[in-house]
């Protein structure tokens, strides 16, 4: 799926996926593409939750196991087999993440954003809602991009 910029989606668009039994979404601005999971180059000295890079579009991107990171118990239901490819808000960093399956764009009025603690360093969410009578949590992005950076940079 290739995100045409010229073209982005306005409001409250989210792209859902899964890992495992549990339901995400990302703002659709984030969004750059959603690629067949690909063969990773491992990466000395980085955090157990960074799988390796990847090579797209002529960057090499970080790809992270976002089921580490979220502090999720991986329950073996199989090898993902797309990748999301997500930006942050200034579009100057990408990476990678590997996703149980992909699901559809969806536009939500009511969204509840009073869910993310601040004092949570490991709280990457910035809201969720309800859809198909199951929560789903919102991924924060540039959280999560400037926690990575932090601990590449190893500051």
């Amino acid at each position: 799926m290739e995100v045409n910029r010229e073209q982005r989606l306005t409001g409250n668009h989210f792209l859902l996926f899964r890992l495992d039994l549990h339901k995400f979404a990302v703002p659709f601005g984030h969004v750059v593409r959603v690629v067949s999971a690909k063969k990773t180059t491992p990466v000395p000295a980085v955090p157990e939750y960074i799988e390796g890079i990847i090579h797209s579009d002529g960057r090499f991107i970080p790809q992270v196991r976002m089921k580490q990171l979220l502090g999720l118990q991986d329950l073996g239901l199989g090898e993902p087999i797309h990748a999301m490819i997500v930006r942050d808000s200034k579009d100057s960093k990408h990476f990678s993440f590997l996703m149980d399956s992909k699901g559809d764009i969806v536009q939500m009025e009511e969204v509840d954003k009073d869910r993310r603690q601040e004092d949570n360093d490991k709280d990457f969410y910035s809201g969720q809602f309800i859809h198909q009578d199951e929560i789903v949590f919102i991924l924060d992005i540039d959280r999560l991009m400037s926690t990575y950076r932090v601990d590449r940079d190893g500051s």
